[in-house]
């Protein structure tokens, strides 16, 4: 595997290249969740797959994560998910250029990488974004892990002052409730890069914050959109994928609620996993 690690806007970064094509397909920027980074093992499954069927990938850790800067799985901002994905998908496109003008550049997003990869692609807009493929995205964090409504502002207003504090209780670092695959479930379990704690309380206003710009963003999003969402998901809500796909401004979209699948889709049954590949290949492909 032709894999090297570029420095991204001052970011840790992968760089996947195609294999068997002196030309890639396109390029994917790949934008991975919330305690894991741009080379963990969910990420880097789904990379090899693109990889092996000729399209270029590239991924970065997000600040706090992976062997970026910052305190472990401490997220500045919501602002600074969007600064730094928008950098990501920047170098995709300095990627393709590399080969040829026409090269496409596409966003694919996992669970917190979700989100911001549609924040990206509203941003960027098309036909810079040819398409943005959404595994579980974070659109809505389910309601066991958000801090009631009358807590909230507190928590915002101590996470000024003290956002490392890691208090706020949550499943989004459960292996259990999300990997139904236990040999790959292990080995995520072992990654060392990733982070097992409870969640800071700066990252957990900038994830909410990042959710809430979302919904806010939905019916301006236009670029070309593929959502994969297991219904059986405890971390992130499914229904607000169904609510993403009726509202998106797109008119190229489609929704694939996976029934029982769990959140990490790179980690469920061999069967399902292969088909979420296919899809994801076919639909990549046929936008090329």
């Amino acid at each position: 595997m032709n894999l090297t690690h570029p420095s991204i806007n001052g970011l840790h970064g992968h760089r996947w290249g195609a294999l068997g094509v002196q030309t890639p397909n396109a390029v994917i920027a790949l934008c991975h969740g919330y305690a894991a980074h741009g080379a963990y093992p969910t990420i880097v499954y789904l990379a090899e797959v693109l990889a092996s069927r000729g399209f270029e990938v590239v991924s970065v850790d997000f600040t706090g994560h992976g062997r970026s800067k910052g305190i472990r799985a401490l997220v500045p901002s919501s602002d600074s998910l969007l600064h730094e994905g928008t950098a990501l998908f920047n170098y995709a496109e300095e990627v393709a250029a590399q080969y040829t003008k026409t090269l496409k550049v596409f966003l694919l997003g996992t669970s917190m990488g979700g989100a911001v990869a549609l924040r990206v692609a509203n941003r960027v807009g098309t036909p810079r974004c040819a398409g943005t493929v959404l595994l579980a995205p974070m659109v809505s964090i389910a309601a066991e892990n958000i801090p009631s409504r009358w807590l909230f502002p507190i928590l915002r207003c101590v996470a000024c002052m003290l956002p490392w504090i890691a208090v706020v209780p949550g499943n989004a670092s459960d292996s259990s409730v999300q990997y139904r695959d236990p040999e790959r479930r292990q080995i995520c379990d072992s990654d060392p890069l990733t982070y097992h704690g409870r969640v800071r309380l700066g990252t957990g206003v900038a994830l909410i914050d990042t959710q809430l710009r979302v919904q806010e963003e939905m019916s301006s999003i236009s670029c070309p959109l593929f959502i994969i969402h297991g219904t059986a998901d405890t971390v992130v809500m499914p229904a607000k994928s169904e609510d993403l796909h009726e509202r998106v401004a797109s008119l190229d979209k489609k929704l694939w609620m996976i029934p029982g699948a769990l959140h990490g889709l790179m980690c469920e049954p061999e069967g399902t996993r292969v088909q979420i590949e296919k899809e994801i290949v076919q639909w990549l492909t046929h936008r090329c």
